[in-house]
């Protein structure tokens, strides 16, 4: 989603990324990758609960979702993968947008 940020923003769309690791371990990922969007820990998985997110028991843990809220706070498109490869691409999310 890097590399769309500015379409995504152009619609009026957040994007926030989600993850199991700490504070420490976003920030030094976020500053080495320079990612132009918001990075949330979310250690003790309170995020993904809240969203419903799938977890692999035999894997990485928690598997890949693409989100889709409106401003309103309603959920209009959910996606979740087994794999990193697996989550739709850009322009699907931005065709998503258009309709929300």
């Amino acid at each position: 989603m890097r590399e769309d940020h500015e379409k995504f923003a152009a619609k009026g769309a957040v994007i926030l990324a989600t993850g199991p690791d700490s504070a420490e371990e976003f920030r030094a990922v976020w500053a080495q990758e320079k990612y132009p969007f918001r990075g949330i820990p979310d250690p003790n998985h309170g995020i993904a609960r809240l969203l419903g997110q799938r977890w692999r028991l035999l894997g990485f843990g928690r598997q890949p979702s693409v989100v889709v809220v409106d401003r309103d706070g309603r959920i209009r498109s959910r996606h979740d993968g087994k794999q990193m490869w697996e989550i739709p691409a850009n322009e699907e999310v931005l065709k998503l947008l258009d309709a929300t």
